[in-house]
């Protein structure tokens, strides 16, 4: 063998032999760190647990407050309309007239007639005391009187009926007919919509879980499609029967709309606020699934271990979602990595 061979050989042995005293005999603190970095790093931040107003978030649509479709109590011709659609009109406004049809002349001789009974009946019956004419002459006459008192209403109410006033304030709706119709109180003929805007009625629907939270009185906060700020309003009434097709329960809230920017009809999201209660505000993204589906977060305990718990939803906003659970105290909510880490396992824990 050659002295490069065998140098060689020396200097491969001492190399062996380096190599398998470093790998048996390397300290401790080196050993620890190859652990420590096999454990998924996560990162947390501390949630307190906090008051807040719970709200129920629901749907729906604008209503009039009140609505009135006047039809025809009298026959006539249209003679002059008033109004036009979409006119704000006040309480008795003339909307209108029907052709007069000969309604005063009738009504002067139903109170001329009233006149002329009643002086026959009253001297009849002062004969009648004196027993100059029989009780049931004196009875005859009195029902006369009253049958032309009869007469009488009835032609001031045909009078009155053939001007159509407005039944409340409101804003005309539709005007059906033309000026020169024909209208009957056989066929019971439509003549003119009018509707109250202001207030205005929400009717939204709740589901059976969250109907027995609202009560009347309860303030409430709406968008509605086409209105750029927030509008508040107040529970006026709440169903307790379901609607038949959907089950959800119809909630009624009130709200001001002196403008009249607020149309009937307009789609609505409301949030009713029921109540103050306690809860976390995390981010949205934190909500994970259990494997059967119910929504919660991942927590770290005192020991570096992931936690599951369970949470209910209680409301969504656009910077974060409310959300309750059991063992409501402060906790570490996991942020980021929460998807790969499972319940039980060690984390290495880092605080954002």
């Amino acid at each position: 063998m050659t002295k490069i061979t065998k140098r060689a050989v020396i200097v491969s042995g001492i190399l062996l032999i380096w190599f398998v005293g470093h790998s048996f005999f390397k300290k401790p603190e080196e050993s620890k760190k190859i652990t420590r970095s096999n454990k998924q790093a996560v990162r947390f931040r501390n949630i307190p647990v906090q008051s807040f107003d719970e709200a129920v978030n629901v749907r729906g649509y604008t209503k009039a407050w009140r609505s009135a479709c006047i039809r025809a109590r009298t026959s006539g011709e249209v003679e002059k309309i008033h109004v036009v659609s979409g006119q704000k009109v006040k309480e008795n406004q003339l909307l209108v007239e029907l052709s007069d049809d000969s309604r005063f002349e009738r009504l002067a001789k139903a109170k001329h007639d009233v006149k002329a009974k009643k002086l026959e009946y009253e001297a009849l019956e002062k004969l009648g005391s004196m027993q100059y004419h029989s009780l049931s002459e004196v009875a005859n006459k009195k029902t006369l009187y009253y049958a032309a008192l009869l007469e009488e209403k009835q032609a001031k109410l045909d009078l009155e009926y053939s001007k159509i006033r407005a039944p409340f304030s409101g804003v005309v709706g539709n005007i059906y007919l033309n000026e020169g119709a024909s209208v009957s109180v056989a066929t019971s003929t439509a003549i003119i919509s009018i509707a109250e805007l202001d207030p205005m009625k929400v009717s939204v629907f709740c589901s059976n879980k969250d109907i027995s939270k609202i009560q009347v009185g309860q303030d409430a906060i709406l968008d509605i499609d086409g209105i750029s700020e927030k509008i508040n309003g107040a529970v006026t009434a709440v169903s307790h029967v379901a609607d038949s097709k959907t089950r959800n329960y119809e909630v009624e809230v009130k709200i001001s709309n002196h403008d009249l920017r607020i149309a009937d009809g307009m789609t609505v999201n409301c949030k009713i606020a029921v109540g103050v209660t306690s809860g976390f505000f995390i981010p949205s993204s934190s909500i994970v699934l259990s494997d059967d589906g119910a929504p919660g977060i991942k927590v770290i305990t005192g020991k570096n271990r992931v936690k599951f718990v369970p949470i209910k939803i209680v409301s969504t906003q656009n910077d974060g979602t409310w959300v309750s659970g059991p063992d409501m105290g402060d906790l570490k909510l996991i942020t980021v990595g929460h998807e790969y880490v499972i319940d039980g396992a060690e984390v290495a824990a880092v605080p954002e």
